[in-house]
């Protein structure tokens, strides 16, 4: 079964050598390129060679300050930001690519390739080990590959981390289960230096320690002392990993996306019970998935999905606990597959997140469908009279035999039609984000000038793009700033020769991802000023809930040569003239359907 699962995988994520790179892709070449070169035309502030995932935070405020003064980051940005990770053994996988196959990204997304497979094989080891039927150790690896959460992983080259760090989390679980299930002695050094790697491929690793919880608590039969003792090694590697996590500060804090639980306690909690929705639904039913980037509000047009999941949770809860009672596989990885979701809360949820969390989930799946060999021919449900008994048995083993039939539908049959479509969607996604980076003006006219990117309609694509380079060289001027990210109309007001008001209907930050450098919690105020470049720009407006609706932008000359000034026109981000003194110029909302033609999405 481990075979075939290797085929299914390999073969349904073949597709992918095809892709090409975009978004953060271009961020990691400039990064490794100018690392290898000893450049300083990084887009960002000066990194260490390791810092690849380091986006800002360990200077502290005055790193942040300085970075956008040089226009390094979006005027905008939290002042107190902290977005940077600690992931060097990921990194050096990149570091392999642009030494060995610099040009070659089929190359690259073969690499990729290759540590899933891999994954493949030590899940399937893994399984074999702590599921006694073999089938349905093969059944929960053949689901395990069919999840369309894994072609985000496999298939974009930044998210090789999570593939690396998958690796490394099952490797270090096997060897846990071999020392403390068959006493091998080498396993008491062996998993603690596994956990440690696996901590040096990213933050995930944490989530090992759902399944050391669950694995001392259900199926290690040692006594209690020597569980403890058993957990020991790994507790001194997570509180010296976490002290040195911050001692070079390293961490995440006023982004929406990511939320440390140590320093913004009140701020995870709030946001846990949508989150832990949006996990359950990765776990068992395929959605949200990636619609769930909709809005960061309670009521982003998602709530009647949230429902169905509160829904959902009912009948497959009564159907856990009910197979849990006699089976102790299945208590192994109900807890596990519910304390992983801890950690994996503290991120906003991405369906390549999911790649260690299903380690738990699949077998759940497995051990539901296989229900139908007789699990329930007797039930140990609590009755209070024979009558209620037989209405329990009967209750329980009608749900069982509806959502075993329903994800067999789900998981199997409908699988591979999911997998392809999210394959293609992938492709689409990402040929998105190429499309965005070549509507930006860029040539060698553009050298030396200063490029004022008044409007983009979407910001993640239009910041990673500006990183892009071509033949080891940036392809857009290196002082690039953007004043706002919408949607909406927006009116240009020149007030003097010296300064332009820019309002924009609606406000800035339509969309979640203008949340990554500064979390909704943390308003703009009237009269906000800040300085990049030679450019001041101050918050002149702001709507209810603390977004900018009108900034003024002053400089000392506005009608510079050395100026490109840029709006998106409707079909791509073209160059302007500014309006003269007194006078307005109005530009309209964004046309969708414009929008996808320029991009090439159907």
């Amino acid at each position: 079964m481990v075979l075939t699962a290797i085929v299914v995988g390999v073969g349904f994520n073949l597709p992918s050598l095809n892709i090409g790179a975009a978004f953060d892709d271009y961020y990691h070449q400039a990064f490794i390129e100018t690392q290898l070169e000893s450049s300083s035309d990084f887009p960002l502030m000066p990194r260490e060679w390791w810092d690849l995932f380091n986006f800002c935070g360990p200077g502290g405020k005055a790193e942040i300050q300085l970075g956008i003064l040089l226009g390094k980051y979006p005027w905008w940005t939290y002042p107190e930001l902290r977005l940077a990770f600690l992931r060097p053994l990921s990194t050096l996988s990149h570091y392999l690519d642009y030494l060995l196959w610099p040009k070659d990204q089929r190359l690259m997304h073969a690499h990729n390739l290759l540590w899933y497979v891999g994954i493949l094989i030590v899940l399937g080891l893994y399984y074999r080990r702590m599921i006694q039927t073999s089938w349905i150790a093969g059944l929960a690896l053949l689901i395990y590959c069919l999840d369309e959460a894994r072609v985000e992983s496999v298939g974009w080259i930044a998210s090789r981390n999570t593939l690396v760090t998958a690796f490394f989390f099952i490797v270090t679980l096997i060897s846990y289960d071999k020392w403390r299930r068959e006493g091998w002695r080498p396993g008491w050094v062996t998993t603690p230096v596994l956990f440690l790697i696996t901590h040096l491929c990213s933050e995930a690793a944490w989530g090992l320690w759902a399944h050391f919880f669950a694995y001392a608590l259900l199926l290690d039969r040692a006594s209690p002392l020597k569980r403890l003792i058993g957990l020991l090694p790994m507790i001194l590697i997570s509180l010296g990993w976490r002290w040195l996590y911050d001692a070079l500060g390293y961490g995440t804090y006023g982004t929406y996306y990511y939320i440390d639980p140590i320093n913004s306690p009140m701020r995870f909690l709030n946001e846990l019970p949508e989150r832990l929705l949006v996990c359950f639904g990765e776990y068992f039913y395929f959605v949200p998935r990636n619609a769930y980037f909709g809005s960061p509000d309670i009521g982003n047009g998602y709530d009647t999905v949230l429902f169905i999941l509160i829904l959902l949770i009912l009948p497959t809860a009564w159907v856990f606990f009910s197979m849990m009672r006699s089976n102790r596989e299945m208590r192994y990885w109900l807890v596990s597959s519910l304390l992983i979701c801890i950690p994996l809360c503290t991120v906003y949820p991405m369906p390549r997140l999911f790649l260690v969390a299903s380690i738990s989930a699949s077998p759940l799946i497995a051990q539901t469908i296989a229900s139908f060999t007789g699990y329930f021919k007797r039930s140990n449900a609590p009755a209070a009279s024979l009558l209620i008994r037989v209405i329990l048995v009967r209750f329980t083993q009608a749900l069982v035999a509806l959502l075993a039939v329903a994800w067999l539908a789900l998981h199997i049959v409908a699988a591979p039609y999911f997998l392809l479509q999210r394959n293609a969607s992938l492709r689409g996604v990402l040929h998105y984000g190429t499309a965005h980076a070549q509507l930006i003006p860029s040539g060698p006219e553009l050298s030396g000038k200063t490029m004022v990117i008044i409007n983009t309609p979407d910001l993640y694509p239009t910041l990673f793009s500006l990183s892009r380079r071509q033949n080891h060289s940036p392809v857009y001027p290196q002082h690039t700033i953007i004043i706002g990210e919408t949607t909406n109309s927006f009116v240009l007001r020149r007030a003097s020769e010296n300064a332009l008001l820019v309002m924009f209907n609606k406000g800035f930050f339509q969309s979640t991802y203008s949340l990554f450098l500064r979390d909704v919690i943390y308003p703009i105020p009237i009269g906000y000023r800040i300085k990049q470049l030679d450019f001041f720009i101050t918050v002149e407006r702001i709507t209810p809930d603390g977004r900018p609706l009108a900034v003024k932008i002053e400089r000392s000359s506005l009608d510079s040569s050395n100026l490109i000034w840029v709006i998106w026109n409707g079909r791509k981000f073209s160059r302007v003239t500014l309006p003269p003194v007194g006078r307005s110029y109005g530009y309209p909302a964004v046309n969708w359907q414009d929008y996808r033609d320029a991009h090439g999405l159907r």
